[in-house]
C-alpha cells in the first residue's frame, strides 16, 4: 500500500504534463499570433519531447502501479485465509520486519503448536503456457518452479532465506534455539509438488490450514509460544500515537 501510495503523485505528474502540455502550446500562439515564428516552432518541439517522455514515463509508473496492485490483492487473500488459523488457536501476523528502516519484509508469519511458519506471498499473472504444460497450474520439483510459460525458482531461495533469518532473530530474542519453516504460496494458482523440499512447503493459500493443522507434533511448549509471540508483537502491533 506503501508503494502504490508513493506512486499516485508520480502518475499524476505524468498526466498532467500529457493531457495539459498541448493546451499550454495551443494557448501560447492563441495569445501571442505567433504560430509561424521560430520560437514557437522550437516551443512545440520542447513541449514534444517533453509529452512523449512524459508518456514512456507514465507507461512504466502504470505497469508497476498494476503490478503492485496484484502484489497487494494476492497478499491481503493470502491473509485472510492465514486468518482463519486463529480459530486454531494459531498467532498470524503480516509485514513482519526486522528493523523499522528496513526495505524488505516478511510477508506472513505464523505460530503454531508445531512450530513457526514463514510464508512468502508471490504472485503472478497467467499466461498462455507451452503445449505440455498446464495454463493454470505451478509444478515444484523441489529445486525449481515450473510456469505454464517458463521455468524459474524465484521466491524459492528468498523463502529459505527468511526462515533462516527470522529462526535466527527469534533464537537470540528468547534464548533458545527457534526452528522456522518456510512456506511459498501462489494465490489464484493450482500448485502441485512432485518432490518434498527440505524446510519448504509450496502451496496454494487455501492449503496452509490444513497443512500446518496436520502438523500433530507439538514443539512449542506454552511459554516459549508466549516469549516469541511477545517478540513478533513488538515488531507488528507498534502503532504509534
Amino acid at each position: 500500500m506503501e508503494q502504490i501510495g508513493g506512486l499516485d503523485e508520480k502518475i499524476s505528474m505524468a498526466i498532467i504534463v500529457v493531457l495539459f502540455g498541448p493546451s499550454m502550446i495551443l494557448a501560447s500562439a492563441t495569445i501571442n499570433n505567433n504560430s509561424t515564428s521560430p520560437n514557437y516552432t522550437m516551443l512545440v518541439a520542447v513541449y514534444g519531447v517533453i509529452c512523449v517522455s512524459a508518456l514512456i514515463v507514465l507507461w512504466k509508473l502504470l505497469k508497476k502501479y498494476s503490478n503492485y496492485k496484484l502484489g497487494l490483492m494476492g497478499e491481503r487473500a493470502v491473509g485472510e485465509e492465514l486468518n482463519k488459523l486463529m480459530l486454531d488457536g494459531c498467532h498470524v501476523y503480516h509485514d513482519f520486519k526486522f528493523n523499522d528502516d528496513d526495505d524488505y519484509n516478511i510477508d506472513h508469519v505464523v505460530v503454531a503448536p508445531s512450530g513457526v511458519y514463514c510464508v512468502e506471498t508471490k504472485c503472478s499473472r497467467k499466461r498462455k503456457g507451452l503445449p505440455e504444460r498446464k495454463e493454470h497450474e505451478i509444478v515444484f520439483d523441489g529445486e525449481q518452479l515450473h510456469y505454464p510459460h517458463n521455468t524459474n525458482s524465484f521466491g524459492v531461495e528468498q523463502t529459505r532465506r527468511n526462515s533462516t533469518q527470522l529462526a535466527q532473530w527469534l533464537s537470540s530474542a528468547v534464548g533458545e534455539k527457534i526452528y522456522v519453516k518456510g512456506v511459498l504460496t501462489f494465490p489464484g494458482w493450482y500448485v502441485r509438488e512432485t518432490k518434498m523440499a527440505k524446510n519448504l512447503r509450496v502451496l496454494n493459500p487455501k492449503l496452509i490450514r490444513n497443512y500446518i493443522a496436520s502438523q500433530k507434533e507439538k514443539v512449542l511448549d506454552p511459554k516459549l509460544t508466549q516469549q516469541i509471540v511477545h517478540q513478533l508483537e513488538q515488531r507488528c502491533r507498534n502503532v504509534e500515537m
